[in-house]
């Protein structure tokens, strides 16, 4: 396959309060234990995205952080505050807008778009996986889409295989 497509929901977040905006929640220690297994499961089978778009609310960020130590220093990595109310059109408006080399993309976002999207563009693949993927898509849960196509502009709904689907239960 020519691209491969990573859609990330951050992990778990303390519950909101009166005292801290949606925005500015971290990470509950269940999901600081979440993001660290999630790190060395994608540091252990050679998952290193090209280029990382990331939301720029706390708990993502706070995610990516244990990712970025398990992987080489050549990711290029991008915090955008336009991930964190995008919707899926505009999540797959984002990606068919990726140019250059990076032929793997990871997504670090915030559900329902990044479970949307992953549904939307997991046309076929892995059949255990997939019904895993429309059952669930819990905090730290991440698809692996893979595309045979040359270029993010081309990516279509339907046209992506699941090659995995892993949940902080299953790593």
């Amino acid at each position: 396959m020519a691209l491969t497509l990573y859609l990330l929901r951050h992990a778990k977040a303390v519950l909101g309060d009166a005292s801290t905006s949606d925005f500015d929640r971290p990470l509950a220690g269940r999901g600081q234990q979440e993001a660290a297994r999630l790190a060395a499961w994608l540091g252990e089978h050679g998952h290193a995205p090209a280029r990382v778009l990331c939301s720029s609310s706390q708990r993502t960020r706070e995610t990516l952080g244990p990712l970025l130590a398990a992987w080489p220093t050549n990711s290029r990595i991008e915090i955008s505050r336009e991930l964190y109310n995008a919707g899926t059109d505009e999540l797959l408006t984002l990606l068919r807008r990726q140019d250059g080399e990076a032929r793997s993309i990871m997504l670090v976002g915030h559900n329902p778009a990044i479970e949307q999207l992953a549904r939307a563009l997991a046309g076929h693949g892995d059949e255990p996986a997939l019904r895993r993927l429309r059952d669930h898509y819990p905090p730290a849960g991440l698809a692996i889409i893979e595309f045979d196509l040359s270029s993010w502009s081309d990516v279509r709904q339907g046209a992506g295989r699941l090659s995995a689907y892993e949940t902080p239960r299953a790593m």
